[in-house]
């Protein structure tokens, strides 16, 4: 499947993909699709394909194809995104602009920009973000968005292959009240292979957002 896309891509744009350009893609099925403490599966299975291209500039974009169930009857999400890293001393600044949406029922599109700072600092990789969402996300819609959020991940000692991760957001949306999540979870990795568990919750009020445990797996291309 690989390589059936990269040779579309030569042939459609021969210079683009030869000059610097990686193309990769990850194939990951769940136990549950949740995302900033919310599942948009409906507590079901889920699988999520997502294709990438990158620049050696630090240029990106990717699109990604997943299976939902949301409050609106939708069953199907698509999110598209473009980007730019930049290396700031020992930080990776990372902008972007993505368009996600939903599909299968009343179907929505909207808008969302991003900035992001990591740094891997030896014994931990950290990141911090903001987001901004002008016409709202997913089933509260027409509702500016803004949504922050702290992530880490730490190898763990004389076991190269598994780390922990963490993570915890806050999204502030007009006419409601703030949502936190948080997460904690283990990954293990081996060769194009991750395997994962993670505890995921919030205090939102909604079933949703109820606290549940995710397993997943990722298979790199």
């Amino acid at each position: 499947m690989r390589r059936l896309v990269c040779a579309a891509l030569l042939l459609s744009s021969p210079p683009a993909v030869a000059q610097g350009w990686d193309v990769s893609a990850t194939v990951r099925g769940e136990s549950d699709h949740v995302d900033r403490g919310l599942t948009l599966s409906g507590g079901d299975p889920a699988a999520t394909a997502t294709l990438y291209l990158d620049h050696e500039s630090g240029l990106y974009g990717s699109l990604s194809l997943s299976r939902i169930d949301d409050r609106r009857g939708n069953d199907g999400r698509v999110e598209g995104v473009v980007g730019q890293r930049f290396e700031v001393g020992a930080y990776v600044l990372d902008l972007s602009a993505a368009v996600d949406g939903f599909f299968g029922a009343d179907g929505y599109l909207y808008p969302e920009f991003q900035a992001r700072v990591s740094r891997d600092l030896g014994l931990f990789y950290a990141a911090a973000g903001v987001a901004y969402a002008p016409d709202g996300r997913w089933f509260l819609r027409n509702r500016g968005s803004v949504y922050g959020w702290l992530e880490t991940e730490i190898p763990l000692p004389r076991i190269a292959w598994l780390a922990a991760t963490a993570h915890v957001g806050r999204e502030s949306l007009a006419g409601t009240r703030d949502r936190t999540d948080w997460g904690l979870g283990l990954v293990a990795s081996h060769d194009r292979f991750d395997v994962s568990l993670a505890y995921e919750d919030s205090n939102s009020r909604l079933r949703i957002g109820r606290a549940r445990v995710v397993a997943a797996l990722s298979l790199y291309f």
